[in-house]
């Protein structure tokens, strides 16, 4: 399977490098704002803040259902801010928003991201800790600039994700995430 840059910043975002967990307490993030870019379509996905779910595993669901609309809008917009309030503050794999930031200073953009979420389950959880599987999809998406010339095509992929989340100062902080990923045939 040929990886696309797109499929290549997902799996960075999502999966590849494990995030690492702090012992240290994080500090709650600070309210989502999500200015648009340049090369943005008014079509794009509204800015999701990171949510103040409660302690439960129908909070961490809501907080896993907020974290792809989130990443949805940060592929879309090639901007990380708002999906770093997801992370924990040592996440590993924070390092591969330069990727997004190259797109942005090179005037691309990926045309309209939805990972669709097919099914949340949580496998295990305590009030400070819990994993869930994911399982999601997206369509096939185009790398284009900003007058709509395509420069890279990635033809959609499924995905199963383990998210691993902790509960600090009171929020979850997604702390890993590991995935499988297939291309769309």
């Amino acid at each position: 399977m040929r990886l696309t840059p797109l499929m290549t910043v997902t799996l960075a975002l999502c999966s590849l490098a494990a995030c690492a967990s702090s012992g240290g307490g994080a500090s709650a993030p600070p309210p989502a704002v999500v200015t648009p870019s340049a090369q943005a379509s008014p079509s794009a996905p509204p800015p999701v803040p990171a949510p103040s779910t409660p302690a439960t595993a129908e909070g961490a669901i809501s907080f896993v259902r907020a974290y792809y609309a989130e990443l949805n809008q940060a592929l879309y917009l090639n901007d990380t801010t708002s999906l770093g309030s997801y992370l924990s503050a040592t996440c590993s794999c924070r390092r591969f928003f330069s990727e997004l930031d190259d797109h942005r200073k090179k005037g691309l953009h990926w045309t309209e991201h939805v990972q669709s979420i097919d099914s949340i389950h949580i496998r295990a959880f305590s009030p400070g800790h819990a994993e869930a599987l994911a399982i999601t999809h997206w369509p096939e998406t185009d790398l284009v600039d900003m007058r709509g010339r395509v420069f890279d095509h990635d033809p959609g992929h499924t995905a199963t994700e383990r998210i691993v989340m902790d509960r600090r100062s009171g929020l979850w902080s997604i702390s890993a995430i590991y995935g499988s990923y297939k291309a769309a045939v």
